[in-house]
């Protein structure tokens, strides 16, 4: 079995995949008469879970 690229932080990119996740269950779940105010979370969750995946997966120096 191949080790992973030494630039990948599996922290990072495990986070990321995991903030999606929550952001994706969220909205699943308030589809329906949804408040702006959740909108707003499962947006953000989801933006910070694709930022924390593409930092971890393409921009890390090191990895853990």
């Amino acid at each position: 079995m191949k080790d992973p690229p030494p630039n990948i932080h599996r922290k990072k990119v495990f986070s990321g995949v995991l903030f999606m996740c929550v952001a994706v269950l969220l909205m699943l779940m308030g589809r329906e008469n949804a408040s702006p105010l959740w909108q707003v979370i499962w947006v953000s969750l989801l933006g910070l879970g694709f930022f924390l995946y593409l930092w971890g997966r393409f921009f890390s120096r090191g990895g853990d």
